[in-house]
């Protein structure tokens, strides 16, 4: 949002939470979703949002569904993306000077910030979820709030916590360049984006919890019922990787709920 507010000569300052660049680095991709793409898009300087691109990585070309002893339960073939942020097409040759002067590659690789741990305890660590809980609207005032501030949603379901926090970032950088430019007054700004983007968050934040479960309480962590649930999520991947239109199902709801916007 600081980005999208400069490009549009608006001064703005921000405080970072963390130190350095080492602070805070928990080890795997965002996905970008369309909803993402278009806000980084519109945000970023052109040279950013190029840069953006160079660093994405290759698009798959399957889903794999392992057991915990790494045996394929399923396999889905995937569609080339039409999203220009994620086709598999070669990288423009132009990408490679790009990158060398990318200052992403120049902080401190003397820790790891990607982990793959199959087998080893001491390479995993502990890591608390928590869901926001609806809040109804409230007074306007200077101050607002955006992504995991106002709507914290578990992890694991493709980055919509990560496109959903970079689509408020976008909205209420147009509704804050509005009040600049004296279009709106600022509370009426703040407003429209609040109005805007409660509605759509918090619809965010139901149907992470639908996909990915609530807590360790639920009866899908405990010894009975989890085998059972383990069982039948194995038993529904087992068939619906064999069956051509199921696979074009899953296919097509695993795409659709990624790039939804709607409320």
């Amino acid at each position: 949002m600081a980005r999208g507010l400069k490009k549009a000569g608006v001064s703005v300052a921000v405080h970072e939470r963390y130190g350095s660049r080492r602070d805070g680095l928990y080890g795997y991709r965002v996905g970008i979703a369309p909803t993402g793409n278009r806000a980084l898009k519109e945000c970023l300087p052109p040279e950013l949002f190029d840069t953006f691109v160079a660093t994405c990585a290759r698009d798959p070309r399957h889903f794999t569904v392992l057991t915990q002893s790494l045996r394929t339960t399923a396999t889905f073939e995937l569609p080339e993306s039409r999203d220009a942020v994620d086709s598999a097409a070669p990288k423009d040759p132009a990408d490679t000077a790009l990158l060398e002067n990318w200052s992403g590659l120049q902080f401190d690789n003397t820790r790891d910030y990607i982990n793959l741990s199959v087998s080893e305890p001491e390479a995993a660590f502990p890591l608390r979820t928590a869901a926001s809980v609806p809040v109804d609207p409230w007074p306007t005032t200077a101050i607002t709030l955006l992504g995991d501030a106002i709507h914290t949603m578990t992890p694991g379901r493709q980055g919509v916590g990560a496109n959903t926090a970079l689509r408020d970032a976008s909205l209420l950088c147009r509704e804050l360049t509005a009040a600049a430019r004296e279009s709106k007054p600022l509370r009426t700004a703040i407003g429209a984006y609040e109005a805007e983007m409660i509605p759509y968050g918090f619809t965010r934040v139901a149907e992470s919890l639908d996909n990915n479960g609530t807590s360790g309480d639920d009866p899908l962590y405990r010894p009975v019922t989890g085998r059972l649930a383990l069982f039948a999520a194995r038993s529904f991947f087992s068939v619906t990787g064999k069956v051509p239109a199921l696979r074009r199902k899953f296919r097509a709801d695993m795409y659709a709920y990624r790039g939804s916007e709607s409320v």
